[in-house]
């Protein structure tokens, strides 16, 4: 193990380095065993930019001092091969599992439901670099339909979930986001865990369609993958296009994909829907999709506090939502 690397540390927000996906160190457990080589970002000495440095091999033990130092040195996230990013699934999921098997176990809520949204995040991330995969589309869904299970009757569970939410304004963690809040949100509608389940997969991939669709390799970075020449307004549909490939999907799903940028008034696209035509888990997609962007920040937009951002969505454009829905949604947000 590199108990001691002669470089500085970076405590910033991750760059994204071709070839390997970032993760939280706090995902690592203590006393375990490092699933995967991994990386460290740094800055080696007398040189100005910075790279990556092998941190702990594969099956290094992860001592709990070693995470410590890194956590107390602001380090908040680490680097794994994309070749060895199914060993990391792997080991996430496990851990979850473990952490969350029952309060007779001394289970951590919050920690179980770091490794599950970290688990969750790294699935997507894998779907948004390779989005023409249909095996790691598919890997996606089932694990929404986990995260679902392990949350809809477990309120201990549920809120930690959305305590742990990421803002680091990226396109997976904004899926991610939006899927969790559309569940809990559905949850409270007293709605069923079926159409939390639909409405779940709709949000966990309803922005794929921004993906480099021309050059779909794992290399590219991911907001700056929208495509050359076409219009953001492609995207709901390239989406669903993509979704409809995955075998066994509730074909709500792509449907919901191609809807939540629909407005009640007309004005949203890709077909200008308007009043009953756009049906009320779509309505609840354009809520929770309008509300995650503003408050994380994503996609490079302007970061709104949660009480100026819900003013903004009832008074400046209270026209595209449905406003029992959202007077919901804000009573929901109380609860959290």
């Amino acid at each position: 193990m590199n108990a001691q690397l002669p470089t500085t540390e970076i405590s910033g927000p991750p760059n994204l380095y071709p070839g390997f996906v970032h993760f939280a160190l706090r995902a690592l457990v203590p006393g375990t065993e490092a699933p995967c080589e991994i990386r460290l970002e740094t800055i080696p000495p007398h040189q100005r930019d910075p790279r990556l440095v092998v941190a702990l091999p594969r099956h290094a033990e992860i001592a709990p001092a070693w995470r410590q130092r890194l956590l107390q040195s602001g380090v908040t996230h680490l680097f794994a091969p994309l070749e060895e990013l199914d060993l990391l699934l792997a080991y996430l999921s496990q851990q979850s599992q473990l952490v969350l098997a029952g309060p007779a176990a001394g289970a951590d809520p919050t920690l179980g439901s770091l490794l599950a949204y970290e688990h969750a995040l790294c699935c997507l991330k894998a779907a948004l670099l390779d989005p023409r995969n249909g095996r790691r589309l598919g890997l996606g869904a089932a694990t929404v339909r986990k995260l679902v299970g392990m949350i809809w009757d477990n309120d201990t569970t549920r809120q930690a979930m959305l305590k742990v939410l990421s803002r680091d304004q990226e396109l997976a963690s904004h899926g991610l986001n939006t899927c969790l809040l559309a569940v809990g949100f559905v949850r409270r509608l007293g709605w069923s865990r079926l159409t939390a389940e639909r409405l779940g997969l709709a949000m966990f991939y309803h922005d794929l369609g921004l993906v480099d669709l021309d050059h779909p390799g794992p290399d590219d970075a991911i907001w700056d993958g929208i495509r050359e020449g076409k219009s953001i307004e492609d995207h709901p549909r390239l989406g669903r296009d993509l979704l409809l490939r995955v075998e066994g999907l509730d074909p709500g799903v792509p449907e919901l994909v191609y809807s939540h940028h629909e407005n009640l008034d007309g004005s949203g696209y890709p077909r200008g829907l308007s009043g009953e035509a756009i049906d009320r888990e779509a309505r609840v997609a354009r809520i929770v999709d309008i509300y995650e962007t503003g408050t994380s920040g994503a996609g490079g937009r302007q970061y709104m506090n949660p009480y100026a951002l819900l003013l903004v969505m009832r008074n400046e454009i209270g026209l595209w939502l449905d406003r029992p829905l959202l007077e919901q949604f804000v009573r929901f947000l109380g609860h959290i």
